[in-house]
């Protein structure tokens, strides 16, 4: 049972990864980070915005496989990056918000928008909205997770309720 349930979840831990990496590439790719300076009614120093965009490891003028790697290697030690809007911590922000959705996981979205709660799924909403790319990558790992300990958890009630598993 033991090599059964260590196998599971060797391969759930490579989805979660595999998962993780893909959000953050998608992520990379479709938003615009940059877009956050256009209008506000100044001219910001493409400098100024670079440097801005590289504090944050968002900035699209360095390769994309050396963004992923670099935020990847700072998520395995619980660094998710900085939120743009807020100036904080990732998992800080993901700890504030995670006990509200944990409590509303169906339609966390739809109800967090609506009733303007500040759970997850709101989050998820405003980070697309703001093209903020380590808030949607660590938002998508943290759905990764809970969906690798829910297969965890099925796989534990599997191999304790079906003898030919135990075996």
């Amino acid at each position: 049972m033991l090599i059964f349930l260590l196998r599971r979840l060797a391969v759930k831990a490579a989805l979660v990864f595999a998962a993780t990496s893909l959000a953050y590439l998608l992520a990379s790719v479709t938003l615009n980070p940059a877009a956050v300076y256009l209008g506000r009614g100044r001219d910001i120093p493409q400098s100024a915005i670079d440097a801005s965009l590289d504090a944050y490891n968002v900035n699209p003028k360095a390769p994309l496989p050396a963004r992923c790697l670099r935020w990847l290697e700072g998520a395995l030690h619980g660094d998710f990056g900085m939120v743009y809007q807020t100036q904080e911590a990732v998992i800080s922000e993901m700890g504030r918000r995670a006990g509200v959705s944990l409590r509303l996981l169906a339609g966390a979205t739809f109800v967090e928008t609506i009733f303007n709660w500040n759970g997850m799924g709101q989050w998820a909403v405003q980070s697309i909205s703001n093209s903020d790319v380590n808030a949607v990558a660590a938002i998508s790992g943290f759905v990764a997770v809970l969906v690798l300990v829910s297969g965890v958890l099925a796989d534990v009630l599997h191999a304790l309720l079906d003898p030919r598993v135990r075996a």
